[in-house]
């Protein structure tokens, strides 16, 4: 599936098939512990393996700074790339999963 607003200069949303994932497994010898579930403008978009239980589990890859915590889920995630049309929605320090969906211990 990709989604693509066009804004920012493209690149858009996609995100991975089952094949696609299995195919992109092999690119991520650089980053262990990471699940590429999609892409976002040339960069990689994956859950990471040891804070899959935190509701704050997606990453984004960037390989000039490593993993940056996109303190979201994919939920979260989805929602705010439609609402915000595809701007640098992830740099918005409004909320993050845990207090969106009031839980503790996050």
């Amino acid at each position: 599936m990709i989604l693509d607003y066009g804004v920012n200069g493209g690149g858009g949303l996609q995100v991975f098939s089952v094949q696609e994932l299995k195919e992109n497994m092999d690119n991520m010898d650089v980053y262990p512990g990471f699940l590429p579930i999609g892409s976002m403008y040339d960069h990689y978009l994956a859950i990471s393996l040891e804070t899959v239980e935190n509701s704050n589990y997606l990453y984004r890859l960037d390989n000039d700074d490593g993993p940056q915590a996109l303190n979201i889920n994919f939920y979260l995630f989805f929602d705010r790339f439609v609402v915000s049309q595809g701007a640098a929605f992830w740099e918005w320090p409004i909320y993050n999963a845990a207090s969106r969906y009031c839980l503790e211990g996050d």
